[in-house]
């Protein structure tokens, strides 16, 4: 009886609510997931060191009204690294399209890449992606309307989910790399 009860306690510490990038029809391998994962969770850290919170939500928020009001946020601390480390990842592909071999790369979606797919998927949950995805399949690219769109909405995602926050992570990443 007592072996059953460490395992259901076990189970339940380890097992539910942890975060986690959902992954439709297993679109991404294993290690396109963990790559995923590792982008999510260095940007978190990054951005809750440089505002100084532990509010994912606050962190985020603060982060966006930075970067929009000064149109820059290479700065900080953390963002040179792991964008050096973007395209030896190996979902880099299945994201976006290198346009150039700069130091900062200018990065554009791969509109043949796996994350497009993904973002149907996270479509079907969110207006703003579903409108996000639809206006960059049309034209390839992100249009100003767009940003703009991202940076009214931020309130209305859910920084509690790992792939609204993926998805934001992402779209400032293929900002940056303008």
């Amino acid at each position: 009886m007592k072996k059953i009860l460490i395992i259901l306690i076990l189970t339940f510490n380890f097992g539910f609510g942890q975060e986690k990038i959902d992954n439709p029809d297993n679109l991404f391998t294993n290690s396109e997931i963990n790559d995923l994962d590792r982008i999510v969770n260095t940007f978190d850290k990054i951005i809750m060191n440089e505002f100084k919170t532990d509010s994912k939500k606050e962190a985020y928020l603060s982060f966006s009204e930075f970067a929009f009001n000064n149109n820059e946020f290479r700065i900080f601390k953390g963002f040179e690294e792991l964008n050096a480390q973007l395209p030896y990842l190996k979902v880099f592909d299945e994201v976006w399209v290198k346009l150039n071999d700069k130091k900062w790369p200018n990065l554009n979606y791969n509109k043949d890449g796996k994350y497009l797919k993904y973002l149907m998927f996270l479509g079907q949950h969110s207006e703003i992606i579903k409108n996000y995805q639809e206006r960059f399949k049309i034209i390839n690219d992100i249009q100003p309307s767009v940003v703009g769109g991202i940076k009214k909405n931020m309130e209305l995602f859910n920084y509690g989910n790992k792939n609204d926050r993926l998805f934001l992570t992402i779209h400032f990443f293929t900002l940056l790399n303008r």
